[in-house]
């Protein structure tokens, strides 16, 4: 299921460096906004694709609706710590925003699947 993804895709984004604040959300300027925009988009794909029997099974994953989702995975993915870049690499606001632009044309069946879940982009966010 892709519950277990949210440490893929969001990981991804926020290891790659991003969970801050902008007024549309969708702001990958820096690594916080990077990390909320990415969490907007991550819980609009799991309450919009999910049925409710999958999201009730992976509510302590996901929350119990769409603001829950976001407070949940803001709080444990978008702190200082998580998204500092490794040693030596920097991040870089050119793929976060090719991450979540990709992350965003991901059809259900691409987010439901653990193979497609993740952009190729979100991979390189801290280069």
């Amino acid at each position: 299921m892709r519950v277990a993804l949210v440490g893929g895709s969001l990981l991804a984004l926020l290891i790659i460096g991003g969970c801050g604040g902008s007024d549309d959300g969708d702001s990958t300027a820096d690594p916080a906004s990077a990390c909320k925009a990415l969490v907007k988009e991550l819980c609009s794909k799991f309450y919009g694709c999910y049925s409710d029997d999958e999201l009730a099974a992976a509510s302590t994953a996901v929350g119990n609706n769409e603001t829950d989702c976001r407070t949940k995975l803001e709080g444990e993915d978008c702190g200082a710590e998580q998204l500092k870049c490794d040693s030596g690499k920097k991040y870089n606001s050119d793929k976060a925003s090719e991450c979540l632009s990709q992350e965003k044309s991901l059809s259900c069946s691409e987010f439901k699947n653990s193979a497609t879940a993740t952009p190729a982009a979100c991979d390189q966010v801290c280069q």
